[in-house]
């Protein structure tokens, strides 16, 4: 679990990656734990909440029996619970390449359906409902002088990775993407 304190002393918690259907239902049991004993100022959700399983162009596992329904509706429930277990923090949610995948799905093969009311992630995971703050992908939001992100790099090694964006960035960044740990100092 990462926890930082920015501004004045205000708390916030981090979520990266939790790839909902695959989630680690434990740690995410503790993380709602923690937060609500916490009470951070903010909840920061870095990407890839959702996994998209099946909007993915990648090969899929015809056994898996998930719907992406299902993994919107969990998604959903998990936002409600962040906003029951902290209900004064600013919640902000920066898009990761999952939940791209719709916007690339409706763009490559929908076109006639990309815009139309309902079909976006924000809209979809009712983010107005649960108070969340949407960061669409390539739009990172900054606290003092940390940049926040999903992140859109990979590199060999995480702390490579973590400078690379950084130097995209031009300052500090706290990343999700590559589901491993690093830091890095511009």
């Amino acid at each position: 679990m990462n926890v930082y304190t920015v501004r004045d002393g205000h708390t916030r918690v981090v979520m990266p990656d939790l790839h909902i259907p695959f989630q680690d239902t434990k740690l995410l049991a503790a993380w709602f734990d923690f937060v609500e004993e916490t009470e951070p100022d903010g909840i920061d959700v870095i990407g890839d909440l959702l996994d998209c399983y099946s909007l993915s162009r990648f090969d899929k596992n015809p056994e898996r029996k998930n719907s992406f329904k299902d993994e919107v509706g969990w998604a959903w429930m998990t936002l409600a619970e962040m906003r029951e277990r902290a209900p004064q923090a600013e919640i902000c949610y920066s898009e990761g390449n999952h939940e791209e995948r719709l916007r690339r799905l409706l763009w490559g093969n929908a076109k006639a359906l990309a815009g139309l009311k309902g079909l976006s992630m924000p809209e979809l995971l009712e983010l107005d409902n649960v108070g969340a703050i949407w960061y669409p992908m390539g739009q990172p939001y900054k606290i003092n002088d940390l940049w926040f992100m999903h992140g859109d790099i990979i590199r060999k090694h995480a702390g490579n990775t973590a400078r690379a964006q950084s130097d995209k960035t031009d300052g500090s960044v706290l990343i999700g993407h590559t589901h491993r740990a690093s830091s890095a100092r511009p």
